[in-house]
């Protein structure tokens, strides 16, 4: 049988980071172009420069934080919904319908918690698969705190504590009425 020329661990860990390992080349190009460079280089250096950064910032984020996959459920984001399928019910809820996203901690891992305006909660668990997919939906919510949930991922939430919720974003009062 055929070896392998990378090992699974390590094929893991490149596909993992290969967000920020991507940035990190476009950054070292661009830097160069930007010191070395003639004419119209330096400025498509600096555009690299910038579009590096902001793949390693993008990508360093979803490292810090689980990815889903073996949970119960199935996670669908499109066009500004979030849906969440599972044998025993699931939901759906608009994005712009949003007034309170929380990640809870516990002895069986991460949920997300989603509260639409009239009071309704769609919970869905962080290990379902697609949930990875939940971060970027989020990114049109105005100061959402994605370190809160990146704190909540890595809390050892326990049943004598209880779960640890963590507010990650919640809708300005004032645009509620």
């Amino acid at each position: 049988m055929k070896q392998p020329l990378i090992r699974p661990e390590a094929r893991k860990a490149l596909m993992e980071w290969r967000e920020v390992i991507l940035g990190a080349g476009f950054a070292v190009i661009g830097g160069n172009w930007l010191v070395s460079g003639t004419g119209l280089q330096p400025i498509l250096g600096l555009l690299f420069v910038l579009g590096g950064a902001t793949f390693i910032w993008l990508g360093y984020r979803r490292v810090r934080f689980p990815e889903g996959g073996a949970g119960q459920g199935m996670v669908e984001v499109t066009e500004r919904q979030i849906a969440y399928f599972t044998s025993t019910g699931g939901g759906a809820i608009a994005i712009d319908g949003l007034a309170r996203v929380e990640v809870r901690s516990g002895s069986d891992g991460i949920s997300w918690v989603f509260t639409v305006e009239s009071g309704e909660s769609l919970v869905i668990p962080g290990n379902a698969r697609g949930a990875e997919g939940l971060f970027d939906a989020l990114v049109p919510l105005p100061g959402i705190n994605y370190d809160q949930a990146v704190q909540a991922a890595r809390a050892p939430g326990s049943l004598a504590q209880g779960p640890d919720t963590f507010l990650i974003w919640q809708k300005d009062k004032r645009a509620l009425h």
